[in-house]
């Protein structure tokens, strides 16, 4: 891959994605579990407490946008930071390498903007953009954006389900039991 994006190496995959996602946001974050009995829990955050979580766990997951009270609904969203494409790798013909090597090659800064982490979920990627935080106001372009990121990567196996802005995805660090692989980041 070109030199557009960094391996990520010997850090706490867990507060480089965090901080990446949410960095200096003032809502709620929220963290959710699905334990081994496949009970879903969610708690809620502000981002220097969550920071102190343990995410070396299995199924740990954190919302992709900011709420103004400790509640995940589309009506208490606080900030939007981030865009977001859930790859269901496992959907497809292709396998991870080559999927990166065709975005890498034919889509980033060319349909698509160069994402600025590209995390390996355990069964799929996901590529995530950092945006200046915008209120709720900005929902309907915020939607816009997703949808044209979702078309522009559903050959990839991206997931229709998945573009949502109270969206929650896995966390680097934890543990993706399906496929029983950490989650990772592959490149910033």
């Amino acid at each position: 891959m070109r030199n557009t994006l960094i391996k990520v190496d010997d850090i706490d995959e867990s507060i480089e994605y965090i901080d990446t996602i949410h960095g200096d946001s003032k809502g709620w974050i929220t963290k959710a579990e699905i334990n081994k009995n496949k009970e879903f829990s969610q708690w809620h955050y502000l981002v220097g407490d969550l920071l102190k979580q343990d995410f070396d766990k299995e199924n740990i997951y954190i919302s992709m946008s900011t709420f103004y009270k400790p509640m995940r609904r589309i009506e208490t969203i606080k900030e939007i930071g981030s865009l977001f494409i859930d790859l269901d790798t496992y959907n497809t013909k292709f396998t991870k390498t080559q999927i990166l090597m065709n975005l890498e090659e034919n889509y980033f800064n060319r349909s698509i903007p160069i994402p600025n982490l590209i995390i390996d979920s355990g069964r799929g990627l996901t590529l995530v953009w950092s945006i200046e935080k915008v209120p709720y106001k900005a929902l309907s372009l915020w939607k816009a954006v997703q949808e044209y990121l979702y078309s522009q990567l559903k050959e990839f196996g991206a997931d229709r389900k998945a573009l949502d802005v109270t969206r929650i995805l896995r966390v680097p660090g934890s543990i993706n039991s399906k496929s029983g692989t950490r989650v990772t980041i592959l490149e910033k």
